[in-house]
């Protein structure tokens, strides 16, 4: 089994304009940068210990875990950049408002614009899962952290419960998924921290 823990990078200056960022390649703003520290200081404070360190290749997902895990262990090496944790691609929708994504998925226009470059849902989870499924592998009994993006949160919690949750489903910047990786396509999502200047621990099953 692996112990599973998935952050969404901290703000950058799109998110806190409600632009769609997608795969463009911003930065932490620097409320995202403080919140980070906060968030480490916090994992610190609580003993938690990671054996592996994963990014999306992104420079906010990059920056946060850098961040982290320097807090953590005084040592920014040995961070994996995984492609698989990578944002989801938004096509027409990236460098846009926010709500006309919202809107076309609330009603169920998405598929209009796959040729614009928009990943679907359907690879997108295939693509997230089996970058999962590859850590459980290698990495089992091990208690691993990537930094990650929104969408590739909410794609894993569809896979689990497409019931319970969707792609609007809110997940803050910051926030940490608890997950349990028993083998390969056998996910439960254990706990939900939302980080608002304070942790937050909702047991979700």
């Amino acid at each position: 089994m692996i112990e599973l823990y998935l952050i969404r990078h901290g703000e950058t200056e799109w998110n806190k304009e409600s632009i769609c960022q997608g795969r463009t390649d911003y930065p932490l703003n620097l409320k995202g940068k403080e919140e980070a520290s906060e968030v480490a200081k916090e994992l610190k404070a609580k003993n938690y210990k990671f054996d592996l360190y994963i990014s999306s290749p992104l420079k906010r997902a990059f920056e946060t875990i850098e961040i982290i895990k320097n807090e953590l262990t005084n040592n920014k090496n040995d961070i994996l950049i995984d492609n698989s944790f990578i944002e989801r691609n938004f096509g027409y929708f990236e460098g846009k408002k926010n709500k006309l994504f919202t809107d076309a998925y609330k009603n169920k226009k998405l598929v209009e614009y796959y040729k614009s470059g928009l990943e679907s849902e359907t690879v997108l989870i295939s693509r997230v899962v089996k970058g999962i499924n590859e850590l459980i592998k290698t990495y089992d009994n091990k208690k691993v952290l990537i930094v990650t993006h929104s969408n590739i949160i909410r794609a894993l919690l569809v896979f689990i419960n497409a019931n319970e949750y969707n792609f609007l489903t809110k997940i803050p910047n910051l926030s940490i998924s608890y997950f349990a990786v028993y083998k390969e396509n056998d996910f439960k999502l254990n706990k939900l921290y939302l980080f608002n200047n304070k942790y937050e621990d909702k047991t979700i099953s």
